[in-house]
C-alpha cells in the first residue's frame, strides 16, 4: 500500500515538475529503498533542464558519494550543457585528490573514484574535452586526459 501511495505521489510530482520534492525522495531513500530512489532519478530525468539546474546548485555541497554519483548519472541522462562547469570542478577536485594519494589501496573506499569517473564520462558524453577545461598547466592534467579516454570502459 505504501509503495502504491509513493508511486502516485511521485507521479504527481513529475507532472507538476516538483524538482525539490523528487530530490527529497532521492536523498531520503538513497540508502534505504533503492526502488524509490531510482524512480525519483527517473522523474528528475523526465523533468529535464529544471532538474539539472537544481542538481548543479546542490552537487558541490553533497558529501554522500553514492548520492553524488546518482545525481551525476541523472545529469548524464539529461545531457544539459549548463552543468559542464560544475562537472569540471568535480573532476579537478577529485582528480587531484586521487592522483596525489599515496596509498592506492584505499582508492575507492570513499567512492571518490566512482564520482570522478562518472563525472568524466558525463563530460565526454556532453562533448567536452580536457583541453577545454583550463587545466593543461596542472601536474595532474596528463593523468586526467588518460582517464578521460578510458572512462567508458571503467563505468558502464
Amino acid at each position: 500500500m505504501l509503495r502504491v501511495f509513493t508511486h502516485i505521489k511521485m507521479s504527481r510530482m513529475i507532472k507538476k515538475k516538483d524538482v525539490q520534492g523528487l530530490l527529497k525522495y532521492l536523498i531520503a531513500n538513497i540508502d534505504r529503498n533503492p526502488i524509490i530512489a531510482g524512480k525519483a532519478m527517473i522523474g528528475l530525468t523526465k523533468i529535464g533542464k529544471p532538474s539539472s539546474e537544481a542538481i548543479c546548485r546542490i552537487l558541490p555541497s553533497i558529501k554522500h558519494m553514492f548520492l553524488k554519483f546518482a545525481l551525476i548519472r541523472v545529469l548524464y541522462t539529461i545531457g544539459d550543457l549548463g552543468c559542464v562547469n560544475t562537472l569540471i570542478n568535480l573532476v579537478k577536485e577529485y582528480g587531484e585528490k586521487i592522483i596525489s594519494r599515496k596509498d592506492k589501496s584505499e582508492l575507492n573506499v570513499k567512492g571518490e573514484t566512482s564520482v570522478y569517473f562518472m563525472a568524466l564520462k558525463t563530460l565526454k558524453h556532453m562533448g567536452s574535452s580536457p583541453s577545454e577545461w583550463g587545466i593543461s598547466s596542472e601536474s595532474y592534467y596528463n593523468q586526467i586526459r588518460e582517464d578521460y579516454e578510458k572512462c567508458d570502459n571503467v563505468i558502464k
